[in-house]
């Protein structure tokens, strides 16, 4: 390094067997052949491990909504949402294992698959957002030597973002197309707007993950819909 006069090195973690694939079945193709490193590592990740594609997709539609109008709260840019648009893509991936803690199998396949052009700290946020898309309160666990001062903060509020995109795509159905949000000093209001009455994904909403939005956002959470139920009891 000092007769380069270079002050740092990147340690490539493939050798000459992904030289020799890339040579024989990648030579005809136009140079870069992945232009973007991370996307294709998330991408080949998910399609790897059999994800369920029109599922994940709205998941991360839904969380990219939340998390684009949500930005004067939370203060987060670019960098935060790929992390978030990762985990949103990979948060299912455990069920190839086990439905049952399916979320603990997400991370372990992560830590231990990696993902290429992501750092270690980034890998490690994306696999705990997606050990905690279900439930419990997120924390750094083993990963903590990885993350950054403030790191604690981004997890959850990531987390809880996450955690209700999925319950609002709860019924794997796309009911909800979309959500607006708008809010006080002291309340979060969320509307969904559906062609039909979402009563299953709000009540696994304000079950599920009601909670971890107030703790995230410091703000009492009020989700309600545009549709309205088919059938209106009086009393």
């Amino acid at each position: 390094m000092d007769r380069l006069l270079v002050d740092r090195l990147t340690i490539s973690k493939n050798g000459l067997r992904e030289g020799l694939f890339f040579e024989q079945f990648w030579h005809h193709l136009v140079y870069p052949v992945v232009a973007d490193v991370r996307r294709f590592s998330v991408l080949n990740m998910a399609r790897v491990y059999s994800y369920q594609k029109a599922h994940a997709s709205h998941v991360r539609y839904l969380a990219t909504r939340l998390f684009n109008q949500l930005a004067p709260l939370h203060g987060y840019g670019s960098a935060e949402r790929e992390l978030l648009d990762a985990a949103a893509l990979l948060h299912d991936l455990g069920t190839i294992i086990s439905y049952d803690d399916h979320h603990k199998h997400s991370q372990t396949l992560i830590i231990n698959s990696g993902l290429p052009g992501f750092s270690p700290r980034e890998t490690a946020l994306i696999a705990l957002l997606t050990r905690y898309h279900r439930k419990g309160r997120p924390t750094a666990d083993s990963f903590i030597s990885l993350l950054q001062e403030g790191d604690d903060t981004l997890l959850v509020r990531l987390a809880a973002i996450l955690r209700l995109a999925e319950f609002l795509e709860r019924g794997r159905n796309a009911n909800v197309d979309d959500v607006t949000a708008v809010w006080t000093d002291q309340t979060l209001h969320l509307t969904l707007l559906a062609d039909e009455y979402p009563a299953v994904e709000l009540w696994e909403a304000e079950r599920n993950a009601a909670s971890l939005m107030e703790i995230a956002f410091e703000r009492k959470l009020i989700v309600e819909s545009t549709a309205v139920p088919d059938i209106q009891f009086g009393l």
